[in-house]
């Protein structure tokens, strides 16, 4: 730790040589100002400092900054404090220690100082760590302590997962109609092969595309391309690439025989990588800038995971009759009945009831702070397969979270949307046209 007392001087000279700029007066002003004053690499001069994220409360002031470039990732963190009483700000935390931390990021206020989360090591599977302030004879001394790993069937884990979606493959065209051409396709994810269709506008491009992920059907009668097909065709006439994943252990897809024991999460990665798989393939069609995700039931459980674990991969999502955020109510409306299942659920990890940390986190409800890109939820409210409850209540825990959600709630629907499926697709590409732009 380190008295900085020599940069706001500078900064002050700064000031007073202006003429016109106010010299800084309370403690926070001081701080700010002292922050920013820090440099960044000599060497690069296009390298600016930015303030992440800021705290005061009545014992003091926090700043946490990192060098960086506009519109591109931060570097580690330099964290300045200042008590009430202090004159000048202290380093808690120098960039040399490598704590790194999202522009969501924010201090959490603690009886004594602040405490705030990131990653030590590397920003991107760095291993999670508190940083921890404490206010001591007037100067807060700063302490980093590494959390508990989490549980490799998990939230925080698919977090850490490398993604890896390539070698798009259009095998063989399928059929073709007036307005676009059909293709059996595939992709690899991770090690695996998966297999699905994907539909083509006619024309030159660049167009939008959709990365489609169906609900449950039983692997052992599923057929490639089968759930959607009424969204495949209307998505493809109105100018969208469609690829529809078949998902892993599913029609041509190689097997993963893990897959429903970690509550397919195998799944989020096949559509993940799908996106991924798009903007690596050499298709001359594609507008790889703008590429987003529709699920429906099963699949919209697939997409809420996916906006929480992989932010920024998809530009926007649509979700039919998903199921809950929130793991236990799936697994108490259709893996209890299930008498073998659940028992390989309980010996492994504990029922809900048993073991509620597990489940919590496993559960995207719990991880809505980390969503960056827009949701359109529809949801009938007739449908006595995936409860409109669910819904709701996602709906209402992104909207405190600050997301940008919408809920459509249609009177008299079912599950599979019959009477007003049109009008729920044209709502959506009105949705699509607004956050794919």
């Amino acid at each position: 730790m380190r008295k900085l007392g020599f940069v706001i001087a500078v900064a002050f000279l700064l000031a007073a040589c202006g003429g016109d700029v106010a010299k800084p007066k309370t403690t926070y002003e001081v701080l700010e100002a002292q922050t920013m004053a820090l440099p960044c690499s000599e060497t690069d001069p296009e390298a600016k400092r930015y303030l992440i994220t800021k705290s005061r409360t009545p014992l003091g002031a926090v700043t946490a900054s990192a060098c960086g470039y506009p519109d591109s990732e931060y570097g580690p963190i330099t964290v300045l404090a200042i008590s009430k009483q202090g004159s000048t700000g202290v380093e808690v935390l120098a960039e040399s220690e490598s704590f790194w931390i999202g522009n969501e990021s924010r201090f959490t206020a603690t009886d004594n100082g602040w405490e705030l989360i990131g990653l030590v090591g590397n920003g991107f599977d760095g291993d999670e760590a508190v940083l921890k302030l404490n206010l001591a004879n007037d100067e807060f001394i700063g302490s980093v302590e590494l959390l508990p790993k989490p549980h490799p069937v998990s939230i925080k884990s698919l977090m850490k997962t490398e993604l890896d979606g390539r070698n798009l493959k259009l095998v063989r065209q399928i059929s073709a109609t007036s307005s676009y051409k059909r293709y059996a396709i595939t992709y690899k994810s991770g090690e695996l092969t998966i297999s699905g269709i994907m539909n083509i506008p006619n024309g030159d491009g660049p167009f939008p595309a959709l990365v489609l992920g169906h609900g449950y059907i039983d692997p052992r009668i599923y057929t490639s391309g089968r759930g959607l097909a009424r969204e495949q065709d209307y998505l493809a006439k109105n100018g969208y690439i469609v690829l529809h994943t078949d998902y892993r252990n599913h029609a041509g897809s190689d097997d993963d025989p893990e897959n429903n024991i970690k509550f397919r999460q195998g799944y989020v990665l096949d559509i993940v990588n799908a996106a991924l798989a798009l903007r690596q393939s050499d298709l001359p069609e594609l507008d790889d800038s703008r590429i987003g995700y529709l699920g429906r039931s099963m699949g919209g459980g697939i997409g809420y995971q996916a906006m929480v674990a992989f932010p920024y991969v998809f530009n926007t999502y649509v979700l039919y009759a998903p199921t809950s955020a929130d793991y236990a109510d799936n697994f108490n409306r259709w893996g209890r009945v299930a008498a073998d299942f659940a028992q390989e659920v309980s010996d492994t990890y504990g029922l809900p009831e048993d073991n509620p940390e597990f489940w919590a986190g496993i559960s995207a409800l719990n991880y809505f702070d980390q969503v960056a890109e827009p949701v359109l939820i529809h949801h009938g409210t007739l449908d006595d397969s995936c409860e409109i409850n669910w819904s709701r209540r996602a709906d209402a825990e992104l909207k405190a979270q600050g997301k940008d959600v919408t809920l459509i709630e249609y009177v008299g629907e079912y599950h599979a949307f019959y009477r007003d499926w049109t009008l729920s697709m044209e709502r959506t590409i009105e949705f699509l046209k607004r956050t794919m732009k």
